[in-house]
């Protein structure tokens, strides 16, 4: 920590959401931050994935950044953007102050660098530098993990600290992101409006009750029902999926042409797909097509179809490389006709 993150400041500090953990990717004779050059030319994401880990060779997810993958026990892919820059730049939100959600953050910090070799950490709440020099000074031990565990539930280190840390044998580096000026000017301001708080939030109820009686006056029932509708996603008394639905059953009775937004359309035809999956029969159908392909394949293609199933089954692939893969070992045609012959797994890959 800097001087300015002392532990009076450690509440302050922690409103900021995102970790901006940006990496660069390189390889070891050939710069793959180049943007004119890529080190799988025309490889598919899946047979990016079946490379040995010894080879060292790495995902190209700076073209398809959906590439990524995490254990969903460790935390949740949102959403992911392919914009010009071939700069890569990951968000994790962050649970302040939750010892769970820290080591979270350790674990896929852990996962990113080894599986897409991490090179910078930008760190919340900090200007500078992350100094770990006096930690790197103790041995990788059992005790000192004990003690750099210890430090977290005591909210004295964050996930990102505490993988800095422990790995400190990774090349590494970790900065904060913030402008120390305009981070202090804040800290100024919220301080300020703490002890009218109570008086300001009270004011606020006040009015949202005098707003809501002059709605039920003002308002069709139609945008009352939109309103009543937006109030229960927002309060995830209903999904995403649903609501979703909602408004797209209404935009229909209105008229109103809702495909020119494309990803709230692309949502709604995804998620009108996921009801027509039976998931259960899908996976014995994918279990049917394994044991197909492991009576026709050498030795070398069956242990690598073993391995990679199993990372599909723990969350380290994704679906959609998992299903590349597939097509690329069978070849186009003969993929199709298996997938005709599994209407389940066919629907459940159309899905995906």
């Amino acid at each position: 920590m800097i001087p300015w993150q002392t532990k009076n400041h450690k509440n302050i500090w922690n409103v900021v959401v995102l970790i901006v953990t940006t990496t660069f990717i390189f390889n070891s004779s050939i710069p793959y931050a180049t943007a004119s050059r890529s080190l799988f030319g025309t490889k598919s994401h899946a047979q990016r994935h079946v490379i040995p880990q010894t080879e060292k060779n790495l995902i190209d997810i700076r073209q398809n950044p959906s590439a990524i993958t995490i254990p969903s026990s460790y935390g949740q892919i949102v959403e992911s953007f392919k914009g010009k820059s071939d700069t890569l730049v990951v968000h994790i939100q962050d649970a302040h102050v939750n010892e769970k959600a820290q080591f979270n953050i350790a674990e896929i910090l852990k996962i990113l660098s080894e599986n897409y070799d991490i090179q910078l950490l930008c760190l919340e709440g900090a200007s500078k530098r992350l100094d770990t020099s006096f930690y790197d000074r103790f041995p990788k031990t059992e005790a000192k993990e004990k003690i750099n565990r210890i430090f977290v539930k005591e909210a004295l280190f964050t996930g990102a600290e505490y993988f800095k840390i422990q790995n400190n044998d990774l090349k590494i580096s970790a900065f904060g992101a913030e402008d120390r000026d305009l981070y202090l000017k804040h800290k100024d301001t919220y301080f300020s409006i703490e002890p009218d708080k109570k008086g300001i939030l009270t004011y606020l109820f006040t009015l949202e009750s005098i707003l809501n009686k002059a709605k039920k006056r003002i308002y069709s029932k139609p945008l009352e029902e939109l309103e009543n509708q937006a109030a229960q996603y927002q309060k995830k008394n209903i999904t995403l999926a649903e609501y979703a639905s909602y408004l797209s059953k209404s935009a229909k009775s209105l008229r109103i042409d809702y495909s020119k937004y494309s990803n709230f359309y692309n949502f709604v035809e995804v998620s009108r797909k996921e009801k027509g999956v039976d998931f259960k029969k899908a996976e014995d159908e994918r279990s049917q097509l394994i044991d197909e392909l492991s009576k026709k394949l050498n030795k070398q293609e069956l242990n690598k179809l073993l391995r990679l199933s199993m990372d599909y089954r723990l969350d380290k692939l994704s679906a959609v490389c998992f299903y590349e893969y597939l097509e690329e070992l069978l070849g186009k045609e003969t993929y199709k006709a298996h997938l005709r012959e599994h209407d389940a797994l066919s629907s459940y890959i159309d899905y995906i």
